[in-house]
């Protein structure tokens, strides 16, 4: 998936980042696109794995969002693949990717995977570290906050 993107950068080279990075402790945000063409399950489960042996301090999955004019766009329009239009009064338009039906099974996989990364114990412990003192003065807002990233819709 790294080549789709155009990443130029192997995985290897993303774990050493992340540890370099964690070793002088500093913290390292992992920002990944879900479900570009291409996409499979296997793929889903190699960049679930990526996270678990790079370790990143937190991780943000995003849900592919073909903008207008973009190639991306314009090649899904031309394969058949792009599903729905850009209107006012509609749903946002998604690609179709091989082992899912739906955009809302899209969303319902990426939930699952972004539940499983950030009940890591590890992570955990970051953001009892990082944000205790804010949680424990302002709960409500920090649960709202929590809610959202493990089950918002996170498009990109």
């Amino acid at each position: 998936m790294l080549n789709r993107f155009n990443k130029r950068a192997s995985v290897q080279q993303n774990v050493t980042a992340c540890e370099l990075t964690r070793k002088n402790r500093l913290n390292c945000f992992g920002d990944m696109m879900l479900f570009y063409p291409g996409e499979t399950i296997d793929t889903l489960k190699e960049t679930e794995e990526f996270i678990k042996t790079a370790k990143p301090t937190l991780v943000w999955l995003h849900l592919l969002t073909p903008l207008p004019k973009t190639k991306v766009f314009e090649d899904a329009k031309k394969n058949g693949t792009l599903m729905g239009a850009w209107k006012e009064d509609s749903p946002q338009p998604w690609i179709k990717i091989d082992g899912f039906d739906s955009i809302e099974s899209m969303e319902s996989h990426a939930k699952r995977m972004r539940i499983r990364i950030l009940l890591n114990p590890r992570r955990l412990l970051w953001v009892m570290q990082s944000f205790g003192a804010t949680i424990i003065k302002n709960p409500s807002n920090s649960l709202a906050v929590i809610n959202s990233i493990l089950f918002g819709k996170s498009k990109y």
